[in-house]
């Protein structure tokens, strides 16, 4: 019990609860060409406000995290907790 309750504490910070801990995950680089705003494959409506202004920055390949929100936040209380991890 003690164990199970160190790994919740572990990755839970404020609102937000880390999922997926036991993993690695990463993102591809990426030479910038596709946007979000060209996405229509996945975003078939369109996605609002979308300016489609030529091809991005490229990216390195990077390590994430994913975070789950289990308690109703402010915007600057959920970053200022992404913000410690």
């Amino acid at each position: 019990m003690k164990t199970a309750l160190a790994e919740l504490a572990e990755n839970i910070v404020g609102c937000l609860k880390r999922i997926l801990a036991d993993q690695t995950i990463e993102l591809p680089e990426d030479d910038g060409k596709k946007t979000l705003a060209n996405a229509t494959d996945v975003f078939t409506a369109g996605i609002y406000g979308a300016q489609k202004r030529g091809p991005c920055k490229p990216t390195k390949k990077t390590l994430v995290a994913i975070y789950q929100m289990i308690l109703d936040a402010m915007f600057k209380v959920i970053l200022a907790a992404s913000e410690k991890t």
